[in-house]
């Protein structure tokens, strides 16, 4: 009987008065996992922006001056760093518009997180680019590779290319 009162409660409530808009709203579980999958996506993008922009700090501190010359090495392995990164930047954006658009759940997603997690940790270790394997595709699985991100054709790897059918 309890319970009955409460759900007559809950329905016989107006949705604008002072309890109704105090009642908190219910969210939808599949909803709230794509919200939390949105947000995992944006937290990763702004991850690897911070990453560019500490490493277009530092080509541009290395470019100037005296020993500009010296370090080229290390400017040119630092801006393939930033295309490398504006790569996946440009692929979790794709995945962050297929995900709204209910192209890719938020299952599929999960699948990757491991992945693209340890390539965003580890990238900044000196022994990162003799693990990294350049064919190695972490979002293969998504199956993004016939949609090309917008604008930015020339930032795909090399790997992308060879794979494309």
């Amino acid at each position: 009987m309890e319970q009955f009162k409460v759900c007559e409660k809950e329905t016989k409530t107006k949705t604008y008065s002072k309890e109704g808009l105090a009642r908190e709203t219910k969210v939808d579980p599949h909803e709230a996992a794509r919200q939390a999958t949105r947000d995992w996506l944006s937290e990763k993008v702004d991850a690897l922006s911070t990453q560019i922009d500490a490493h277009e700090a530092d080509v541009e501190r290395l470019s100037s001056g005296k020993g500009a010359k010296r370090h080229r090495a290390e400017v040119e392995q630092l801006e393939a760093s930033i295309k490398r990164h504006r790569w996946h930047i440009a692929r979790l954006e794709q995945i962050a518009r297929l995900l709204d658009n209910d192209a890719l759940q938020h299952e599929q997603i999960d699948e990757i997180k491991e992945d693209v997690e340890y390539y965003i940790d580890a990238n900044q270790e000196p022994d990162f680019m003799d693990a990294y394997d350049e064919t190695m595709d972490i979002f293969e699985s998504l199956e993004l590779g016939e949609l090309a991100p917008a604008g930015d054709d020339d930032a795909a790897p090399a790997a992308d290319a060879g794979r494309r059918k």
